[in-house]
Order: structure tokens, then C-alpha cells, then sequence
């Protein structure tokens, strides 16, 4: 649901690429803190792979996550936004990852 309303802003399309990232890297650990019971709030990307190794996270998904947290850092912290089309293919990763370990 938040992936969808965060879709409906549009926000990189109007040139706010860094608070979509913020939003989107927020909504993916916001979900796997409820969802596999990790600090992933106060956890750095390093830190939460090795978090989920443990919490039952699929395997198969690891690249998915941490593209879409890189991606999310790379444009928060160090201004350095992926390519613009992949701003709508980071959405739908993160709802195939949440799609796919829904309880």
C-alpha cells in the first residue's frame, strides 16, 4: 500500500529523486523490521543482509535488496541518482520482494 502511494507521487518525475529513494529505502525496511523481526531501521545496508540471513530471508532475493538499498544510498548520501529508468523498476522490485515473503 505504501509502495503504491509513494508510486502515485511521481516524485522523481518532478525532480525529486533523493526524497523518493529516502521514501522507498524507508518503506523496504520498515517492512522487513515487521516482517522478519531485524533492526532494520537503525541497521546500515552491510549490516541488514547478514540480519536476514539468520531471520529466514529468501536467498534468491538478496540481490534484489541490496540493489534496491545501494541504489537508495548511492542517491541519498552520496548524490549519485541511478539512471531515470531506474526509478519505476526499483518500485516494482520492491514490491516483488514484498510480494514474494508476505506471510
Amino acid at each position: 500500500q505504501k509502495l503504491t502511494q509513494l508510486e502515485q507521487k511521481q516524485l522523481w518525475k518532478k525532480g525529486n529523486v533523493e526524497p523518493f529513494y529516502a521514501e522507498l529505502s524507508l518503506i523496504v525496511r520498515e517492512y522487513l523490521e515487521g516482517r522478519f523481526k531485524i533492526p532494520a531501521l537503525e541497521s546500515t545496508t552491510r549490516e541488514i543482509l547478514p540480519l536476514l540471513k539468520t531471520a529466514g530471508f529468501p536467498d534468491n532475493l538478496n540481490g534484489v535488496l541490496r540493489e534496491i538499498l545501494h541504489e537508495s544510498d548511492m542517491t541519498k548520501y552520496a548524490q549519485h541518482p541511478p539512471p531515470e529508468q531506474f526509478h519505476a523498476k526499483a518500485l516494482d522490485m520492491a514490491r516483488q520482494l514484498v510480494m514474494a515473503t508476505a506471510a
